[in-house]
C-alpha cells in the first residue's frame, strides 16, 4: 500500500478493468491457507491472454474475503482499486453479478491455485463459464483465485454498484468507534448500513455439507419474542439466502441476511456455525439494480432452487 481508491467517475472510458476474487468453499481456506500469489498469477495470466495490461482492479463483491483480496492484489500490482463492486453483498456464482444482469460476459477469465497452475476459460455463455470454473476450482484443490469480467471503464460505470468500498469502510469505522466508546457496535452497524435486526437467538441445529465447491445447508435458531418462543430457519449456499420465522418468510435474496455473534458483533459465516452460539440476525435491502426483472432472473430465490417469490415491497 497505500492503494489508490478511485471513484467510478475517475476511470477513463477506455481503461481496462477486471474483477479480482476468490472462488470456492470458504471452509477449505482454514485447512489450505492462500499465500496471495494466486491473485497475482490470475491477473498476470489474463493480461497475457488479452495481450494488454490491466489499468485497475475492482471487487466482484463487497462481502467477506472478496472485499479484501482485490486490495491485496491492487497493492502488489501497484494498480488503483475502483470504489464499486457488482453484487453489493456476496453471491456464490460467477454470473450472479450486476454486470451479468446487464448482459456482459464473465469470460475470458483466469484461475490460479497460487502453486503455478493457471487456467484460462473463454466462453460467451455465463452459465457455462460458472460450471467450467466450478469444476476447475474443485480440481485445483477446492478454491482458486480468479480474474474475470474484463471490461472498459464506460461499461463499468453502467453496471457497477458505485461507492460500496467506502460504504464498507464507513461501517467498520462506525463499529470500531462504538466499541471504543463502550457502546453497542450492532446498533452502530444498523445505523451505518441501514440494516434492521430481525431476530435474536441461539443456534439450535446445523446441517452442512460441501458439494460442488460450496457449503450447502441450513441452520435453526431458537429465540424469544416476549414470552413466546420462536424458531428461525436460515438456508445457505455459501451465503445466507432465505430466512423464515415459523412459516413466515422474513428475508430472501437478493436482500442480505447477516449473522453476528451477539456479544462481539463478529460476523459468523456458514462454516463457523455451531450449536449454542448466540447470534443477532440482520436484514439489509438489496441494490435497486437487483430489483429489476434482469436482476431477479439471476438472484431471486428461484435462481437458487427455492420455490419462494421475492417480495420487492420489503425494505430495511
Amino acid at each position: 500500500g497505500p492503494v489508490p481508491l478511485w471513484d467510478v467517475s475517475d476511470l477513463p472510458d477506455d481503461a481496462l478493468v477486471v474483477m479480482s476474487a476468490f472462488m470456492g468453499a470458504p471452509g477449505i481456506v482454514a485447512e489450505k491457507l492462500p499465500s496471495g500469489k494466486g491473485a497475482i498469477d490470475s491477473i498476470r495470466s489474463l493480461e497475457q491472454f488479452l495481450g494488454e495490461k490491466i489499468d485497475a482492479l475492482v471487487p466482484a463483491e463487497i462481502g467477506g474475503m472478496n472485499g479484501v483480496y482485490p486490495v491485496f492484489a491492487a497493492s502488489k500490482k501497484q494498480l488503483p482499486l475502483i470504489d464499486a463492486d457488482f453484487m453489493g453483498r456476496a453471491f456464490s456464482e460467477l454470473h450472479m453479478t450486476t454486470s451479468g444482469a446487464y448482459g456482459f460476459n464473465v469470460a475470458p477469465m483466469s484461475l490460479s491455485d497460487g502453486l503455478g497452475n493457471n487456467v484460462i476459460l473463454d466462453t460467451k455463455d455465463n452459465l457455462r463459464a460458472e460450471a467450467m470454473a466450478r469444476a476447475t476450482t474443485i480440481n485445483l484443490g477446492g478454491y482458486a483465485l480468479i480474474a474475470l469480467y474484463p471490461m472498459r471503464g464506460k461499461v463499468l460505470r453502467q453496471a457497477a454498484i458505485a461507492g460500496s468500498v467506502r460504504h464498507a469502510i464507513s461501517i467498520g469505522r462506525a463499529m470500531n468507534t462504538a466499541k471504543r466508546k463502550e457502546q453497542d457496535p450492532i446498533t452502530a452497524l444498523c445505523h451505518a448500513a441501514q440494516a434492521e435486526i430481525i431476530f435474536r437467538g441461539k443456534v439450535h441445529h446445523v446441517e452442512r455439507q460441501i458439494a460442488d465447491g460450496k457449503i450447502l445447508g441450513k441452520v435453526q435458531l431458537t429465540g424469544h419474542n416476549g414470552q413466546s418462543a420462536q424458531m428461525m430457519e436460515i438456508f445457505f449456499q455459501n451465503e445466507y439466502l432465505v430466512a423464515k420465522i415459523g412459516h413466515h418468510i422474513a428475508v430472501t435474496v437478493p436482500d442480505s441476511i447477516a449473522l453476528l455473534e451477539s456479544r462481539t458483533a463478529t460476523p459468523v459465516l456458514a462454516d463457523k456455525l455451531f450449536r449454542g452460539l448466540e447470534v443477532v440476525v440482520l436484514g439489509l435491502s438489496a441494490s435497486p439494480k437487483w430489483r429489476t426483472p434482469e436482476g431477479l432472473a439471476l438472484v431471486s430465490p428461484a435462481a437458487f432452487g427455492y420455490n419462494i417469490e421475492y417480495d420487492s415491497r420489503r425494505s430495511f
